[in-house]
């Protein structure tokens, strides 16, 4: 009764929703704690049986380096080379910016859709709106935060961890950079 406030219509508990993100941030700490096991290995068969669990933290750069055969080496410091990927790493950051782009435009229709309606219950649902997008900030926060932390590794070699043409911190890295620290 008391994780349902009483079974009430407008209850205030927030225990179920709060329980359900702490579950789903756990998950997204272990898709980070497996993508460092990319470097640092864990055992190879570990990473390959538990390769799904990246999709919690929307990690599709560690999971095709997984999936593809032949992309992934179990050896300590090695880095991938991005020639052996199928795609390239700046299609993930223009992925991020455009669904950032059409939560923030979707955010601006409905708040405007609810003033325009101008019911009784506007403010209720305005709540209820900015709470959604409070939740949504919370889940995606951890994968667009590990998707623009990746941007700053750089291997031995001087290069871009995430596409090994780049020069690190050259006028090509920044103009990725740029964009992706203004976002977040």
């Amino acid at each position: 009764a008391i994780v349902f406030a009483d079974r009430k219509k407008r209850g205030s508990s927030l225990i179920a929703n709060d329980a359900c993100l702490l579950i789903l941030w756990s998950l997204q700490l272990f898709c980070v704690l497996q993508s460092l096991g990319l470097r640092w290995p864990y055992p190879e068969t570990f990473l390959k049986n538990t390769k799904y669990v990246l999709f919690f933290n929307l990690d599709v750069w560690e999971y095709v380096k997984l999936s593809s055969n032949g992309t992934y080496t179990s050896l300590q410091y090695y880095y991938t080379p991005t020639e052996l990927i199928s795609f390239k790493y700046w299609y993930i950051l223009i992925g991020w910016a455009v669904l950032l782009l059409l939560l923030f435009v979707i955010y601006l229709i409905a708040l405007n859709a609810l003033y325009y309606k101008s019911s009784p219950y506007m403010l209720v649902q305005i709540a209820r709106l900015q709470r959604s997008y409070a939740i949504i900030v919370q889940v995606l926060s951890l994968p667009f935060g590990t998707a623009v932390a990746r941007l700053f590794h750089c291997n031995s070699a001087g290069l871009v961890d995430v596409d090994n043409t780049m020069q690190c911190f050259g006028g090509t890295h920044w103009a990725l950079l740029a964009p992706a620290l203004t976002l977040s």
